[in-house]
């Protein structure tokens, strides 16, 4: 991939970052980290699927995503994670990694299928166990555990059931978040409820490309409902087990433009489907049905007295913000009517799964959460892919770091537009499955040799390391 040079200001100052080093720049660096607060929290972030492997160890029941990993044509160059990053057995190494690198904070998920036995009501020790042993050594390492209850890692025999779209899903989440809360209640404070709804909702259940595989309409339309139940469901009983608690919910956020000036229709349909959805019914404000008329087919699925319990206040929501989207009017594409300009057509700077680099996103969506009236809102999610190489045992993924300080000046543009954003999460530590594009693009700070489970630190996580250190 072509590098474009970026300019970054800072404080009046023009750089341009060839090189990214030096300890002039590493002190201006500093100094932005510095502005932001003492209190801001820095952290790392990782799903147990991607990460843990393990597949059959201790009990864990099969999940949605080890059955279509390993059905073919699903996730490129036929890979799986039934290793992954080892990190159920390495775990103790990446959170010393976490550590020397200087952050304080380590954001990951439980598995539903190692908490649980098969009959989804009864604790499964072992796994329980594996999850306290994790607790204890974050804690022992100064880190700050944030729990993610739900990425994605449906149990297999739920979906049997009709996974989400079926709506006795939220009677068994109830039971899973209970067991999480019986057994880790002690050692978290801070619980991201689900990830990126919109995300698994549309691609496992309408379009087929991740885990379940299912291309429903009405599948997507009862699934979006039975999440925001399950969400809402979930945080009062956490709110009632420790009234501490802090509760979040972590959402995937794509700032959408037009491709020219007759797609405004366009845009707001789309905005609705991939941002929207998933906040307003908290809201009170119901589905997004004014510029997704669709949406009134939900409903066809809500029972007396849903709309009331679908008001939730979050104590803090995280964004995961990666690209933006362009789209234009498509009268092809069911729902939307609208189809998604390429990045490659756009003659823009790319990732390596093709998708535009545009930092600016981070501002627009941090300052659409604020005008939500959100009190508390942490970047959860953050970072790049590119095709990463491993030179005599160095990567030097300047591009990388070029990417974490234009998003890092736009956090900071917000945060002095004073929206109350308060903590970054980088995704992620190490080089890990993603999802239905297996191990091909790599978005760790920190590279690994799935071979023999090498951990290499890049040149990005000796930035971040020189930046966070006192």
């Amino acid at each position: 991939m072509k590098r474009k040079q970026w300019l970054i200001s800072m404080g009046g100052l023009v750089l341009s970052p060839k090189l990214v080093w030096g300890n002039a720049i590493i002190e201006l660096d500093k100094l932005r980290i510095a502005e932001l607060g003492h209190d801001f929290k820095w952290g790392v972030a990782n799903a147990a699927f991607q990460v843990e492997g393990a597949v059959n160890v201790d009990g864990k029941l099969p999940s949605i995503w080890d059955e279509f990993s390993h059905k073919k044509g699903n996730i490129k160059n036929k890979h799986n994670a039934d290793v992954a990053c080892d990190f159920y057995h390495r775990y103790g190494e990446d959170i010393n990694i976490t550590s020397d690198l200087g952050f304080k904070h380590f954001r990951f998920s439980i598995a539903w299928t190692r908490v649980v036995k098969s009959d989804l009501k009864t604790p499964n020790t072992d796994g329980i166990n594996y999850y306290l042993s994790m607790l204890r050594s974050l804690h022992g390492a100064g880190l700050t555990p944030w729990v993610t209850l739900y990425h994605w890692d449906l149990p297999l025999i739920l979906e049997q059931k009709g996974g989400w779209s079926n709506r006795e899903i939220i009677s068994y989440f109830k039971r899973f978040v209970e067991i999480c809360l019986e057994n880790f209640g002690e050692l978290v404070d801070h619980w991201f409820v689900v990830n990126e709804p919109a995300a698994f909702v549309s691609l496992g259940y309408l379009s087929g490309y991740h885990a379940p595989g299912k291309k429903s309409p009405f599948g997507f339309l009862k699934s979006v409902h039975h999440v925001c139940l399950a969400v809402s469901v979930a945080g009062n009983l956490i709110r009632e087990f420790n009234p501490k608690n802090k509760i979040g919910i972590a959402y995937s956020y794509s700032v959408v433009h037009g491709g020219n000036g007759e797609d405004k229709n366009s845009v707001e349909k789309v905005d609705a489907f991939l941002n929207r959805l998933f906040i307003e019914p908290f809201l009170g404000k119901g589905y997004p049905t004014d510029s997704l008329p669709v949406l009134k087919r939900i409903n066809n699925y809500m029972e007396e007295g849903d709309n009331e319990k679908l008001n939730f206040e979050f104590d803090f929501v995280g964004v995961q913000y990666y690209f933006r989207v362009v789209v234009e009017k498509s009268s092809w594409i069911p729902f939307l009517k609208s189809k998604e300009v390429p990045a490659t057509k756009r003659g823009v700077l790319m990732n390596s799964m093709k998708r535009e680099i545009y930092p600016q996103g981070m501002y627009d969506c941090l300052m659409r959460l604020k005008n939500y009236g959100f009190k508390d809102i942490l970047v959860s999610e953050n970072g790049v892919c590119f095709d990463d190489q491993l030179v005599d045992g160095v990567i030097n993924d300047v591009d990388r770091i070029e990417f974490f300080r234009r998003h890092l000046d736009e956090l900071s543009r917000a945060k002095n537009d004073q929206c109350p954003v308060s903590g970054y999460f980088v995704w992620t530590l190490t080089d890990n499955f993603e999802w239905s594009e297996g191990y091909s693009n790599r978005f760790g700070i920190v590279h690994v040799d799935f071979d023999t489970q090498m951990r290499t630190i890049k040149k990005s996580g000796y930035w971040w390391q020189s930046i966070l250190s006192n």
